[in-house]
């Protein structure tokens, strides 16, 4: 009989159990001791940006975690590539961190030198025609006044909602300016010049100019941006990775790496024993592990969290989340100029931005002739080859158009690659309206299961790791 058949008779003997004693007083306390891996104060599902904070921020209140993580290391969407010619580093993922509370904690706790400000760019800024590959020499269409005119009418809006940067906390009723498509709202506000330029940046595969408002509003709080250069962003000296690699040393076998969480049970019983149990597995081994508590880190799909049995109330709000899907990664042998950031544009679409699934841009990077690329999707995942052939056959128009100084033979490769999905979790603007974020977090510590991530707290570690603390406390507190 094959191991893994084995341990799921096992983890089913031990699933009745359970709930016999969760269900049946009678029977007095299960005991688990000598049945289980181990046992631990909180189980982490995820260990990227906000689950690698919470462990650290856990076990310094003196709490016992166990992190599982899908992949072979900790830190999600930061990812260091290492050129192994020269040695050199580049960054395919998060770049920098806003300056919060809890990020200058998190650095200042590993000791991580950091600079202040966003990285300095030389890189001249062209537009691409994508489905040409001609340069599109005028930009898209606005003068430097219009853009600066857009930006400070975008910035009296998002002066209205500073609460925005603490999560999806929203008033009820909700501003019906949030439900907007953020193409009406930016027709409402005159923001017409910057909306391309916030495209480029709220890369993710979602259909920018149709989401609502509000997840536009959420990403770009104006005023931070703009004081950038004044202490609002800071980048580690060295590698952005770094802070992960120390974080995974001091947590060693408190983290499962290249481990699945793939059942769970929830005890209701009121004793004090652990009430959930976690079955993990990997290539290799299976793993039971019970807990006081469960924080769910990863995305808030069904998929993810199926094995949880989420009860009808979180079943109908998790279907409500629609996510996209991003990639980033490296590209060389382009035959293209470098010190230069080719931004995809259209000439036949509305304020030039383009259908998705599409390139964002090719950006050259440090490393002479490697360019950093972005690409969306915004209903389905894709390849890595099928990416590979999208971002050959627009170097090769490029080529073809005689409107760059390319040079030499080229067969772009892709020799890094990246998948940050699913991503962009969004709800419609019904859903919004309806109250699904108070809902949603409306169910933070039920069943000893709670939640944080880039779905309830954006996609900035700054704002994420100032949620997690939130939550963390919230969990110390209560075991």
């Amino acid at each position: 009989m094959r191991l893994s058949l084995l341990i799921s008779l096992a983890l089913g003997l031990i699933v009745s159990t359970v709930r016999a004693a969760a269900d049946n007083d009678t029977r007095g306390p299960f005991n688990p001791d000598g049945w289980f891996g181990r046992t631990t104060d909180v189980c982490i599902i995820g260990g990227g940006a906000s689950g690698t904070y919470a462990a650290v921020r856990l076990k310094d209140m003196g709490k016992t975690v166990t992190v599982i993580e899908a992949k072979s290391t900790l830190g999600g969407h930061t990812e260091t590539w290492t050129d192994p010619a020269s040695g050199q580093t580049v960054e395919l993922g998060v770049e920098t961190w806003h300056v919060t509370n809890a990020s200058m904690r998190f650095v200042d706790r590993f000791g991580i030198e950091v600079e202040y400000g966003l990285a300095p760019n030389t890189r001249d800024m062209l537009f691409v025609d994508y489905q040409t590959g001609r340069n599109m020499v005028g930009g898209v269409g606005y003068s430097l006044n219009d853009i600066l005119a857009a930006q400070a009418n975008y910035a009296v809006q998002r002066a209205k909602y500073v609460n925005l940067s603490s999560g999806y906390y929203l008033d009820s009723p909700v501003p019906e300016d949030f439900t907007l498509s953020f193409l009406d709202f930016a027709k409402k506000y005159q923001l017409e010049a910057i909306l391309y330029f916030f495209y480029l940046q709220q890369q993710g595969g979602s259909d920018f100019l149709r989401q609502p408002a509000l997840y536009v509003l959420k990403e770009f709080d104006l005023d931070r941006v703009v004081r950038s250069a004044n202490n609002v962003t800071m980048r580690a000296k060295g590698q952005m990775h770094q802070i992960y690699d120390l974080a995974l040393q001091e947590l060693g076998d408190d983290v499962l790496l290249d481990s699945h969480a793939v059942g769970f049970l929830q005890n209701r019983r009121s004793n004090n024993k652990p009430s959930i149990l976690v079955h993990v597995e990997n290539s290799s081994s299976h793993e039971l592990i019970m807990a006081e508590a469960l924080l769910i880190t990863a995305p808030l799909t069904i998929d993810n969290l199926r094995g949880l049995y989420p009860d009808p109330q979180e079943t109908s709000l998790l279907g409500k989340f629609v996510p996209h899907y991003y990639y980033t990664g490296l590209v060389n042998s382009t035959g293209l100029p470098t010190n230069a950031e080719y931004n995809f544009a259209a000439t036949g679409t509305e304020f030039h931005i383009p259908e998705v699934p599409g390139l964002y841009w090719l950006r050259s990077t440090n490393i002479t002739g490697v360019f950093d690329f972005k690409y969306g999707h915004n209903t389905t995942d894709i390849s890595r080859q099928a990416i590979q052939d999208d971002i050959s056959a627009k170097v090769h128009a490029m080529h073809t158009s005689g409107d760059f100084n390319t040079t030499g033979d080229y067969n772009p490769q892709i020799i890094a690659f990246a998948s940050h999905s699913p991503f962009g979790m969004q709800v419609s603007a019904d859903d919004i309206k309806d109250g699904f974020y108070q809902q949603l977090y409306a169910e933070q510590g039920q069943r000893n299961t709670y939640f944080t991530g880039a779905a309830v707290a954006g996609h900035d570690s700054g704002e994420l790791w100032d949620f997690t603390e939130a939550v963390v406390s919230k969990i110390a507190a209560a075991l």
